[in-house]
């Protein structure tokens, strides 16, 4: 992996370009001219965190959004949500795709064994960037109706908000 930045101010400005070139990036990937990206930010705090490090975990979650979408559906979507606050940034993307079921986001978390194929990929790579950000994720997923990845990483201003690394699962099938 290339050597990555260490933390910068990310003001409103600059993380909605962040947000904004990851989203262009993806929407030249193969399927993703059928998919609706949107997204919303709701900066209330200045934030301090590797803009590298939230470009990697964004552009992986999107494209799990796109590469994964559901042929069922008549509009397949990524919808991704940023909030800042004085303790974290908090990214929430949902999309209506594939789903995944327990065993495919245990998989995602864990250390991808016998994973010849590199699905679920992207979010390893996620995971293994929070453990490095002491960041935290949440998915939830139903299989066959899309998934919900919530993201959670201290904000560098903040140093007494440093935690371990949180993983939990919610899968209803």
């Amino acid at each position: 992996m290339q050597q990555l930045k260490t933390n910068e101010i990310l003001n409103e400005p600059a993380l909605r370009s962040l947000v904004a070139n990851c989203v262009n990036k993806c929407s030249k990937l193969e399927g993703a001219d059928s998919v609706d990206i949107r997204y919303t930010i709701n900066y209330r705090n200045e934030f301090s965190g590797n803009p590298n490090h939230l470009s990697v975990v964004l552009g992986n979650l999107i494209e799990n959004g796109i590469k994964y979408q559901c042929n069922k559906t008549n509009q397949s979507y990524v919808d991704v949500f940023i909030a800042s606050s004085q303790q974290k940034l908090t990214i929430k993307v949902l999309d209506n795709g594939a789903g995944m079921d327990a065993s495919e986001i245990d998989n995602a978390h864990g250390a991808m064994q016998n994973n010849n194929t590199n699905k679920k990929l992207g979010l390893y790579i996620v995971n293994e960037i929070l453990q490095k950000c002491q960041g935290a994720f949440f998915i939830e997923s139903v299989k066959g109706s899309g998934t919900m990845v919530m993201i959670e990483i201290p904000n560098g201003n903040n140093i007494e908000n440093k935690k371990g690394n949180r993983y939990e699962l919610n899968n209803n099938n």
